[in-house]
């Protein structure tokens, strides 16, 4: 699959937010994983190929295109890619769709068009093509080159959380959770973190403890927020392994060598699948807009007193205690 990126994205929202605005956000990247290490060891083999895509196999077409596209075997040539995907595409393979979709989208080989680009990631991603759905939530969600539409955004992130994608289904647990082109429903939002949790990630796992502790959804319970704490925290997750460390809860020591810091500002952190979870400063799930401060309205910030301790202030400067929970 192709790989490509939403830097130019990334840069405009990163202006945004220098910009005047305090609040913090970012927005997720694909980053398709694509491997062709095609058969092709001799020229023979590759007019036997032409041949065949020639006459109309779709599957000699697709790999005629992905060796076009990366020059494996062959110059690298984009334009001739174009061409071999766009004759699979049409014959309905969605491996085809999708990359001429991202082509599109990007303008690589071809003038940069956007209603070619969500025409073809359309068809792949209806086919169940879990890269193109993912790539359509970005893109209604981001409104780069569409019309932003949080409703369209959410279908196709359902539709790859559907699939198994735990990153999709954290997302999803966002959108439910704050109310993005769904009605807020914290239930459905839990539903959703907890399958992304249980495939074993970490900010899902991380934000479960908060869930548990807080009340977002579920009856608080502690002993739950602690099992998901220790989870996080067993992979490296700062926040949560700072959590525990503030009331004497032993993690396994060595996720100490493997921390997530959450920083001063949003941080992207990528998975297999090199998509990437947000979190904001306080380390919550956040997606994104630029008008949002933090899941739930929450905006605490740590100030150190003189003895090195923290101390929680609101957004009109007054300190401010955490319930404590065991």
């Amino acid at each position: 699959m192709r790989t490509s990126s939403l830097v130019v994205v990334v840069i405009l929202l990163a202006l945004l937010f220098c910009c005047g605005c305090s609040k913090e956000s970012a927005t997720p990247i694909l980053d398709s994983l694509r491997t062709s290490d095609l058969p092709v060891s001799d020229e023979a083999t590759f007019e036997k190929m032409l041949k065949q895509a020639e006459e109309g196999d779709a599957t000699a077409q697709l790999n005629l295109a992905q060796m076009y596209d990366d020059g494996n075997g062959v110059t690298l040539d984009h334009k001739q890619a174009i061409k071999w995907y766009t004759k699979a595409a049409e014959q309905g393979v969605a491996e085809a769709q999708f990359n001429l979709g991202q082509m599109y989208y990007i303008g690589d080989g071809v003038e940069k068009d956007y209603k070619q680009a969500i025409k073809w990631l359309g068809k792949a991603a209806e086919q169940g093509h879990v890269d193109a759905q993912w790539r359509l939530w970005v893109v209604y969600y981001i409104g780069d080159g569409v019309a932003k539409d949080d409703k369209k955004a959410v279908k196709w992130l359902g539709k790859a959380a559907e699939q198994g994608v735990a990153e999709a289904q954290f997302n999803l647990g966002v959108m439910y959770g704050n109310g993005y082109g769904v009605e807020k429903d914290d239930k459905e939002a839990v539903k959703w973190y907890t399958k992304a949790a249980e495939q074993g990630y970490a900010d899902a796992q991380r934000w479960l403890g908060v869930v548990y502790r807080k009340r977002h959804g579920v009856t608080q319970d502690y002993k739950e927020a602690v099992k998901w704490y220790r989870k996080a925290a067993e992979q490296g997750v700062a926040v949560a392994q700072n959590e525990l460390k503030k009331r004497s809860i032993e993690i396994n020591d060595s996720s100490r060598h493997n921390t997530i810091s959450s920083g001063n500002n949003s941080v992207i952190q990528p998975d297999g699948y090199g998509m990437g979870v947000h979190i904001n400063r306080f380390g919550q799930p956040v997606i994104l807009k630029p008008d949002f401060g933090g899941v739930y309205g929450e905006r605490l910030e740590i100030k150190t007193d003189g003895y090195g301790m923290g101390v929680h202030m609101d957004q009109y400067g007054r300190p401010v205690r955490e319930k404590k929970w065991p």
